[in-house]
């Protein structure tokens, strides 16, 4: 919420809430991502971690490009674009 307020043009005191908001959840995010990388080094180590984080985000980058590319193929492009807009509204 504190980055949709900062894109509105809200600030506290000339601070900007959006930017406090994307460096909070970097810390969180790496704090999460060395808790992970700890628990999986120990018995695999780097490459355990790196084969971790491949299978968690390549099935779900190929099923979106491939049901994007089959929508795309049967003219669905059009459709396809407005449902992406709709967070936007």
């Amino acid at each position: 919420m504190l980055v949709a307020l900062s894109h509105f043009g809200l600030g506290i005191y000339d601070l900007n809430p959006g930017q406090w908001a994307v460096v909070c959840f970097y810390v969180l995010s790496s704090f999460l991502m060395e808790r992970q990388f700890q628990k999986l080094a120990p018995g695999g180590g780097i490459r355990a971690f790196y084969l971790d984080r491949f299978f968690r985000i390549y099935p779900v980058y190929l099923v979106v490009t491939l049901s994007r590319a089959v929508a795309f193929e049967l003219g669905l492009r059009d459709t396809i674009i407005n449902f992406t807009l709709i967070p936007l509204n």
